[in-house]
C-alpha cells in the first residue's frame, strides 16, 4: 500500500485528536451512501460517519437554495420600496412647485 492510498483523519472523540490513517477504499466505504462502518483509531476509540458526502452535500445545497430565494425575495422588496419612494419624491417636487 502506498502513501496515495491511505486517507489521513482526526480521531473526533473527545480529548483523543490522534491523527491516523486509513486506506482509502476503507476512507470511500466509510463515506459511501447506506455504509455506516465502523472505525477504530489506534487509541481504541470507535467512530463512525453520520453523514455521508452526499447528505452533506445536499443538506449545503438545500441551505443555499434558500438562501437564494430569501435574497430574491428581498431584492423584489426592496425594489418595491424603491418605485415607492420614487412616487413619494415626485409627488414632493409636485408639492415645492
Amino acid at each position: 500500500m502506498s502513501v496515495e492510498d491511505v486517507v489521513f483523519t482526526t480521531c473526533p472523540a473527545l480529548g483523543c485528536g490522534v491523527r491516523f490513517g486509513i486506506p482509502s477504499h476503507v476512507y470511500r466505504q466509510c463515506q459511501s451512501v447506506g455504509n455506516k462502518r465502523t472505525v477504530y483509531c489506534p487509541n481504541g476509540h470507535a467512530f463512525h460517519w453520520t453523514v455521508t458526502d452526499e447528505e452533506r452535500l445536499r443538506e449545503r445545497l438545500t441551505a443555499v437554495e434558500g438562501d437564494r430565494d430569501w435574497h430574491r425575495n428581498r431584492v423584489a422588496e426592496l425594489k418595491r420600496e424603491v418605485a415607492a419612494l420614487k412616487g413619494v419624491i415626485t409627488e414632493l417636487r409636485g408639492r415645492l412647485k
